[in-house]
């Protein structure tokens, strides 16, 4: 979009949401500095403003905080970090996944299970081509097809904007309970992960406390859209204990064989 297109003052946005449209526009400096003043501006775009006190009031809770290639993420705001890569080849560590009729990569996010502790930061790290993290939500379904809401109560849909390699998207994770997250363009391949927020000082794992975190209800069957996702998150090295206890699982540590497989 042209710079003059968009009049960044009158904008009524918060600082956050204010970076998102600079970033998915591609806003020169100049803009930048005209929005937030020149000091601020040249705080953002080095990346120090990030690193301040009450930076983490920043991180949106729709849409994040996406970092460019060339942007550094501040020293000591991370607590975790997801990466977002494909697997070729011989690289991959999973036969017949995510198409047992072909050689197709697997693609992942790694560790593909994750315990954190409420208020933490994730960093989902792109290492190789165009990605998105996404909630699992009912705001993106279509005629097409029914997406599940598989965050916890309250919890809107969030997404990073796609991005791509040495880029970064930070989310900070509040509320407690279990996350399932998708890729979208790699939905159908099976791109997903599951993160726990937990706190084992305060909290207890109770009979029923992670109950409906089963297979998807619909589409799970072979060819459907969420049978490759189905086969990563009822992997038994997902169920949300089963992280919490080992604090994170690596893609290589699931199974992902179907019942035909085993057969």
């Amino acid at each position: 979009m042209p710079e003059e297109e968009v009049n960044v003052e009158g904008l009524d946005l918060s600082d956050a949401e204010l970076m998102t449209v600079l970033k998915n526009h591609g806003l020169s400096r100049r803009v930048l500095m005209k929005a937030v003043g020149v000091s601020a501006g040249a705080a953002m775009l080095s990346g120090t403003a990030a690193g301040q006190e009450g930076r983490g009031n920043r991180i949106h809770d729709v849409f994040g905080a996406p970092y460019a290639a060339d942007e550094n993420v501040p020293s000591g705001l991370v607590d975790y970090v997801v990466d977002l890569d494909i697997l070729p080849g011989e690289a991959g560590q999973h036969a017949g996944f995510p198409d047992p009729d072909d050689e197709t990569p697997e693609f992942v996010f790694e560790p593909v299970g994750l315990h954190v502790e409420p208020g933490s930061v994730v960093n989902f790290r792109n290492v190789s081509v165009e990605h998105t993290a996404t909630a699992f939500h009912e705001k993106w379904s279509n005629p097409e097809l029914e997406f599940p809401t598989r965050v916890p109560d309250g919890v809107p849909g969030f997404t990073s904007p796609p991005y791509v390699a040495d880029e970064s998207w930070l989310y900070r994770f509040t509320t407690k309970g279990v996350y399932d997250l998708l890729c979208f363009p790699h939905l159908g391949l099976g791109m997903v992960m599951r993160i726990v927020v937990f706190d084992p000082d305060e909290d207890c794992q109770s009979e029923d406390r992670f109950d409906g975190w089963g297979p998807f209800a619909e589409n799970a069957e072979p060819g459907e859209p969420f049978f490759n996702p189905n086969r990563v998150l009822t992997d038994d090295e997902l169920d949300p204990r089963n992280i919490i206890r080992e604090g994170e699982i690596a893609w290589a540590d699931l199974d992902l064989e179907t019942e035909e497989e085993e057969d």
